[in-house]
């Protein structure tokens, strides 16, 4: 509809207008391509410096859909011309979009945090909006969880207040997201109720509320759950939410040791998308692939580990370290050791502190060896699946009971099903003694 105004229109000014917003709304629509094409139109069209910005700023939204690694300049441009404050929340929130979709996100979210003071003097409920769920969502997957929520609820008073209703879904979406880390349930599942009403319009909330129940379920160790729902959630256009969806199917499906399948996810996730936040989860796939297989976690989690520091998206080896808090000994470990994550150190330190604690302190050996056992897995069975001989399982099965308190693998079974210390409910007997 914009683009016919457009067509229709002879002269410049308005013509230039409607190009900006067929740009904005192809974007929008997960056509980046069309929208790249409509905002060159209007840059070509522009007679001054405000229409010049607005063609501008959605040229560079289109060129980051499209993983253009020249997206900024177009923002570079936008800055060096004279900005109001909705013009700087505008090119604030743009950094951030852009280091949200390829990293690295703590420069730009301590660049940008002074930025807070415009909040109260820009005009435009919108830009205003805009710039605060960008910034939530950065902060999530930063894992600064309580800032993030902070963010995001200004930014739905915001819309509502504007009746801002085409952006309300979105911002929804982030709060979700964020209420998972939190461990806000009720608040959650208020929240995808609500989706499920004002979402269905939209392909991409439609996937994203897909994927949020995926990691609901998988924090909660409910893997088979989020399996399903990953393989049952449709196809988005965006090619960095297609990536994200794929890279935690394969994540899910590592947990559940189906590594075949869940490389052939990996290798679709990579090919389509340069995004952060699949390709530290693609890293994090590896971890977990390596495990299945008994080989040492060394390689694979130092590579990881390196390019959370690198990217700042801390957000999923913290939903790792939920999922599987076996892992948590050993992140904490190569975090502490390598003197290129200084930034994401205390965070990750924070979650695997605290994910310990949920498994009564165990290692990460005596951890795989309560799970298998919760999973019904004899003393030999679990000698021949970890590599070990049958009197390690029992010095290992004697270490469990002491530190969790309890006298027999029925108990410890149950202990570990109720506190989530095992990522599975199967029902054990007690017809084997340690």
């Amino acid at each position: 509809m914009a683009l016919r105004a457009a067509s229709r229109s002879t002269h410049d000014a308005t013509t230039q207008r409607a190009f900006v917003r067929a740009a904005r709304a192809a974007t929008f629509d997960d056509r980046p391509r069309v929208g790249a094409d409509h905002a060159t139109r209007a840059c070509e069209l522009a007679r001054d410096d405000a229409s010049l910005r607005a063609a501008l700023y959605a040229r560079f939204l289109a060129e980051v859909e499209l993983e253009n690694p020249q997206a900024t300049r177009y923002l570079d441009a936008f800055a060096a011309t004279d900005l109001s404050a909705d013009d700087m929340l505008r090119l604030g929130g743009g950094r951030l979009f852009h280091a949200h979709r390829l990293g690295p996100l703590y420069p730009c979210i301590d660049e940008t945090r002074a930025l807070e003071t415009l909040l109260s003097s820009a005009s435009d409920p919108f830009i205003v909006s805009s710039y605060l769920t960008t910034r939530a969502r950065a902060l999530f997957s930063a894992a600064e969880y309580s800032e993030s929520w902070s963010a995001i609820e200004q930014a739905l008073d915001e819309a509502r207040r504007s009746h801002l209703e085409f952006a309300i879904p979105h911002i929804l979406a982030a709060k979700a997201h964020t209420a998972t880390a939190l461990n806000r349930n009720s608040e959650f599942r208020r929240l995808m109720a609500e989706l499920d009403i004002t979402a269905t319009s939209s392909p991409h909330v439609v996937a994203n509320t897909a994927l949020l129940r995926a990691q609901a379920h998988l924090v909660s160790q409910r893997y088979t759950a989020a399996l399903q729902i990953l393989r049952e959630a449709p196809v988005p256009a965006d090619r960095g939410t297609h990536a994200e969806l794929l890279a935690y199917l394969a994540l899910t499906l590592s947990l559940l040791n189906n590594s075949h399948e869940a490389v052939l996810h990996v290798r679709e996730a990579v090919e389509l998308s340069r995004s952060a936040e699949p390709r530290v989860v693609v890293a994090l796939v590896n971890v977990v692939i390596a495990s299945n297989q008994g080989s040492s976690l060394g390689s694979e989690l130092s590579s990881a580990i390196k390019l959370v520091a690198s990217t700042g998206f801390v957000d999923p080896i913290v939903t790792l370290l939920r999922a599987c808090p076996k892992f948590a000994p050993q992140v904490a470990s190569f975090v502490r050791s390598d003197p290129d994550a200084s930034a994401i150190r205390p965070r990750i330190e924070l979650w695997a502190r605290q994910v310990s604690k949920r498994t009564g302190g165990l290692t990460a050996r005596e951890a795989e060896v309560l799970e298998l056992v919760a999973g019904g897995g004899s003393n030999r069975e679990i000698a021949q699946r970890l590599f070990i001989s049958e009197p390690t399982v029992k010095v290992h099965l004697r270490h469990i009971y002491e530190k969790l308190g309890v006298r027999n693998r029925a108990e410890a079974s149950a202990l570990a099903v109720r506190n989530s210390y095992a990522a599975t409910s199967t029902e054990v007997s007690d017809s084997e003694s340690a």
